[in-house]
């Protein structure tokens, strides 16, 4: 039974709005998923990142490699932008 609610999320982030609509092929808003962060300051203002999770592969019917394999898949579609940043967390809820 370990790992079982285990996951992996894949998630994009840019500077820009735009970057992030232009990858999903969509508009999305902040109640459809799209968040924002304050990642510094520059010239006495602040600088934001904006983030979208794009997807998920859960370990519940699945070995640990075929789940991570899943989320690279997933992330491989969002790496050829140039200015999106793609990270893959893995979230234990053990």
């Amino acid at each position: 039974m370990e790992n079982s609610f285990d996951f992996y999320t894949v998630e994009i982030s840019s500077p820009r709005k735009r970057s992030i609509y232009n990858a999903i092929g969509k508009k999305v808003d902040y109640s459809s998923g799209l968040g924002s962060r304050r990642v510094g300051v520059q010239n006495g203002y602040p600088r934001y990142e904006y983030f979208y999770r794009v997807g998920y592969s859960d370990l519940h019917n699945s070995t640990t490699e075929n789940a991570s394999r899943k989320a690279d898949m997933i992330a491989d579609s969002y790496r050829k932008f140039d200015d999106i940043n793609v990270r893959i967390k893995y979230v234990c809820r053990d």
